[in-house]
């Protein structure tokens, strides 16, 4: 099993090494990066800053993603806690039934 995943890995990654490889020989040419407001300018190659803004998106949707996780993690837990306390007031009354019921010996 740990040989099959070695393999699979080496599957994804090699062609995604490749891939990056060859955008990176494709587009070395520098770039003129500068944020409007700021008086910062940086020059970059075009595939790093590709790679960067690719990488930014990921994280921008890992973020998104975990906070709409977040947040319906926080609603089952507070369902949980109402179906607990459902089934606690349930079995109290299902006990003050059974000791109101006659008994007969």
């Amino acid at each position: 099993m740990k040989r099959l995943y070695h393999i699979l890995r080496l599957l994804i990654i090699l062609p995604l090494a490749g891939f990056v490889l060859s955008l990176a020989v494709s587009n070395a040419e520098t770039v003129n990066v500068s944020l409007y407001p700021l008086p910062y300018e940086v020059m970059l190659p075009k595939y790093l800053l590709m790679l960067g803004m690719t990488f930014f998106g990921f994280i921008i949707g890992w973020l998104v993603t975990l906070n709409s996780a977040l947040r319906w993690r926080f609603v089952a837990r507070e369902q949980s806690r109402k179906v607990d306390a459902l089934h606690n007031e349930l079995a109290s009354l299902k006990a003050e039934q059974r000791d109101k019921l006659p008994k007969y010996t």
